[in-house]
C-alpha cells in the first residue's frame, strides 16, 4: 500500500504522518549501534510505517481533531505543547512523526504494542521442569507503547492523561 502524507491540511486518505524515505534518513541519521558497535538501523517499509501509525491511532490525544472526516487523529485543535502553547490546528508536530518514527523502528526491532508477547518467566523448576509465568493461565503480554523510551519522550505532553471524555 503506498503511503500517502498528512501535511496538516486534512489530505483525504491520509495514513501516515511521514514518508519511508524520510523516516530512514531520519533513523540513519543517528547511526544507531547496539553494544558491540554494530549498526542496528532497520530498513523501513511502508508496512512498518502503517503499522506504527496504527499503533498512534489508538491513543488519546490532546485537543480535538481539526476536521472529523480525517482518517488520522492528526491535525488536532485545542492541543498545546509541552510548554504549553498552543500548536495550530493544521501542523503535524515534529514530536509525532518522530514517535511514528520510533515505533517503526521497536516493531522491526520485535517490540511491537499490537503483538502479545509470551509472559516473563517468574520461577523456574529443574528437576521434574516446572515453569511459573508472571501472568495468570491464558493471559498475555505485550509491549505498552509508552514503554518505549523514544515514543513516550515524544508524545508525554500531547496525551490526554486527564482521563475526561474524548471528543474526536
Amino acid at each position: 500500500m503506498t503511503l500517502i502524507i498528512e501535511t496538516g491540511a486534512g489530505v483525504s486518505g491520509a495514513n501516515s504522518y511521514i514518508s519511508t524515505a524520510d523516516a530512514q534518513a531520519y533513523l540513519d541519521s543517528r547511526e544507531i549501534v547496539n553494544a558491540d558497535g554494530m549498526d542496528v538501523t532497520p530498513n523501513l517499509t511502508d508496512g512498518l510505517m502503517l503499522r506504527a501509525m496504527d499503533a498512534l491511532t489508538g491513543i488519546r490525544w490532546d485537543g480535538f481533531k481539526a476536521a472529523a472526516a480525517n482518517p488520522l487523529p492528526w491535525p488536532r485543535s485545542h492541543a498545546f505543547d509541552c510548554e504549553r502553547v498552543l500548536i495550530a490546528s493544521d501542523v503535524i508536530p515534529d514530536q509525532i512523526k518522530e514517535a511514528q518514527i520510533w515505533l517503526a523502528f521497536y516493531i522491526e526491532s520485535g517490540s511491537d504494542p499490537a503483538t502479545p508477547s509470551t509472559p516473563a518467566v517468574k520461577r523456574e523448576k529443574v528437576d521434574v521442569i516446572e515453569v511459573e509465568y508472571a501472568v495468570k493461565d491464558g493471559e498475555t503480554t505485550s509491549v505498552s507503547l509508552l514503554a518505549l523510551p523514544n515514543v513516550k519522550s515524544r508524545l508525554k505532553c500531547l496525551i490526554n492523561t486527564s482521563g475526561g471524555i474524548d471528543r474526536a
